[in-house]
């Protein structure tokens, strides 16, 4: 399975991920993670000028940002899935086209952060986005459910923020509470 993740990961990378981790699900529910055992999460970086373009509030240009990255993220997981099909397993993209419960909302049956965290790829911050020690919070993530046994990474059950306040003090609508995230806390109840 090592050559197989390998080269799925480095694939992937090449394909323009930031980040790429594997996560053991069986702990989950099988009707939440379409009884497959197994999800690839994979993240894509927002561009740093982006990010420093909504001090003050959502723009145009990160608007585009979104619907880019979401496409890049769709493909990604559809490109997933079909390596993984190429190699005689089974697995489902969680995109936006295929299998999102709320059109609304954008919600999968498994949330991509609770993969990502799974995967150990980070934590979820105060501010209840998934933050990661290589690009913060400013990335945006997709999954895919799988049966290939691929080697999952050490999974994040705590959160990494300690007493850091920086999300807490930036947001303009003071909806962050403060509060550490925890796996049973969820993120719903930090802001």
């Amino acid at each position: 399975m090592n050559h197989l993740s390998s080269g799925l990961r480095s694939n992937l990378l090449e394909r323009g991920a930031s980040l790429v981790g594997f996560a053991d699900l069986k702990d989950f529910p099988a009707k939440d993670r379409m009884d497959f055992a197994y999800g690839v999460s994979i993240a894509v970086a927002i561009r740093p000028d982006i990010i420093r373009g909504i001090e003050n509030g959502p723009t145009l240009a990160y608007y585009e940002e979104y619907v880019r990255l979401n496409e890049q993220l769709n493909s990604l997981a559809e490109y997933t899935a079909d390596y993984l099909k190429g190699h005689g397993f089974e697995a489902i993209p969680q995109t936006t086209t295929r299998v999102v419960q709320d059109r609304n909302a954008l919600r999968t049956p498994l949330p991509h952060k609770t993969v990502a965290t799974r995967a150990g790829l980070g934590w979820i911050g105060k501010c209840a986005l998934l933050v990661t020690k290589s690009f913060g919070s400013a990335l945006r993530f997709t999954s895919v459910l799988t049966n290939a046994p691929l080697p999952a990474g050490i999974p994040v059950n705590a959160s990494s923020c300690g007493t850091c306040t920086r999300c807490r003090e930036a947001c303009p609508g003071k909806a962050v509470k403060g509060i550490n995230w925890s796996p049973e806390l969820g993120s719903v109840n930090l802001v």
